[in-house]
């Protein structure tokens, strides 16, 4: 027979190990979906991934992904490695930075080497898409219309599976 107190020990320990076991396999999970953003559009980069999750897709983002301690520049690599889909969220002043245009860059890298990745370039009010998206079909945001208007259209691209043989447009 296990004594009382050695099963409060046992309770306490699993109870004390549950957040290490929690935050690994939350770190570790795999998003099909990656959410880059220009300076200026990142409180439309929070609102697709909330909306997106609401939706119940879980999208990747630097501002929820990556944790205190973590090697920031690899896990953006993991992140556009694992990804299907790339949602570039550009602002209305098409402010894009380095580190913007590297994961934008990164995102082209691997749509090239797999047909099967798709970037939807998401354009806040009367933003431009850089030079290198320009081919890609683009989703507009316009501030004021309700969200289902380009949420839906989004939702929709990243629950499409890509058929085997089709080049990505």
């Amino acid at each position: 027979m296990v004594a009382e107190g050695s099963i409060g020990r046992a309770v306490a320990a699993i109870h004390m190990a549950w957040p290490i076991l929690y935050h690994e396999s939350v770190s570790k999970a795999v998003s099909n979906v990656f959410i880059s953003y220009s300076t200026d559009a990142k409180p439309w980069a929070e609102r697709l991934s909330e909306s997106l999750a609401r939706k119940g897709v879980s999208a990747w983002t630097d501002f929820k992904s990556i944790r205190p301690g973590q090697r920031w520049l690899s896990e953006i690599q993991r992140a556009l490695d694992e990804a299907t889909y790339f949602l570039i969220v550009v602002g209305p002043k098409n402010r894009i930075g380095e580190w913007q245009d590297r994961e934008w860059q990164g995102a082209l890298q691997h749509t090239w080497d797999d047909p099967q990745k798709r970037i939807i370039p998401v354009l806040v009010d009367d933003a431009a898409p850089p030079a290198s998206l320009k081919n890609w079909a683009s989703v507009r945001v316009q501030p004021g219309k309700p969200e289902s208007s380009w949420i839906d259209p989004i939702y929709d691209a990243v629950q499409e599976r890509p058929r085997k043989g089709t080049a990505a447009t």
